[in-house]
């Protein structure tokens, strides 16, 4: 079972994060896969995260900061938070 989904907000900023951010959680230790289909719908690729199996959703929001979804239970931090925190707050949960 994936820890977390990595995908973007759909900018291209974020869109560009995306290798990076999964590399760095896999350094930490942790399962995580993205998308590779094109579109930027953000409620497509999150329909794929929960297929996907992920207890996490990490949706870049720029390269420094992200927001994580808990895909069990449906909840949102209210902050985005600093993606070099992802792998502390996944491993946590």
């Amino acid at each position: 079972r994936p820890d977390a989904f990595v995908l973007s907000n759909g900018t291209d900023a974020a869109e560009a994060a995306i290798a990076p951010v999964v590399a760095l959680l896999r350094r930490s230790g942790l399962h995580a896969r993205r998308s590779y289909k094109a579109t930027k719908n953000l409620g497509k690729l999150l329909k794929d995260a929960v297929a996907s199996g992920a207890r996490y959703a990490v949706i870049i929001e720029s390269p420094q900061t992200a927001s994580l979804k808990n895909l069990t239970t449906g909840e949102q931090l209210a902050q985005p938070v600093p993606v070099g925190q992802l792998a502390e707050l996944i491993g946590r949960g």
